[in-house]
């Protein structure tokens, strides 16, 4: 399946390209106009991500209250604020969803010497601490990884 690249205003779909969408949201200014700023705001509360809306919510609402009432010194720094704390939101998920990624090739790429080492140590009896420590690490790989699933029913079938 190919991920389409995000547009503003997507919604969720299964090839919801969040990245995109994060990027999107770094890229705007104090300038965006209200408009796609919403259009923004739907798509980052259609995926939940709630979190990082909140001060894009509250971001709109200091430029919708500048352009009724005029600009001032305390209107400018409520959005030059909101815009900064949206934006830090944005690259903290980014750095967050970039590390679960490596980390997850990681574990993949690393998962069968994960396993070779486990029939390694299994072999010693004399290795019972290496043998839990290799079973706590292998039982960490998340759920999602494709070979995660495969490694802890082989290990299940040593153990028997």
């Amino acid at each position: 399946m190919i991920k389409e690249r995000y547009k503003i205003g997507d919604t969720f779909s299964m090839d919801f390209d969040y990245e995109g969408m994060l990027d999107y949201g770094l890229q705007i200014t104090n300038n965006t106009g209200v408009n796609d700023l919403e259009k923004l705001l739907t798509s980052f509360e259609d995926v939940n991500y709630h979190r990082e809306a909140n001060p894009l919510y509250d971001l709109i609402e200091h430029i919708k209250y500048q352009n009724e009432y005029g600009s001032n010194e305390v209107t400018r720094e409520n959005i030059d604020k909101s815009l900064w704390i949206f934006k830090r939101e944005c690259e903290e998920t980014l750095i967050n969803i970039v590390n679960t990624t490596t980390r997850i090739n990681i574990i993949e790429n690393n998962a069968p010497n994960h396993l070779d080492d486990f029939h390694k140590m299994i072999t010693k009896e004399n290795e019972k601490t290496s043998i839990i420590v290799t079973k706590e690490e292998v039982r960490n790989i998340p759920n999602d990884a494709k070979l995660g699933e495969y490694i802890r029913n082989t290990i299940k079938s040593l153990e028997k």
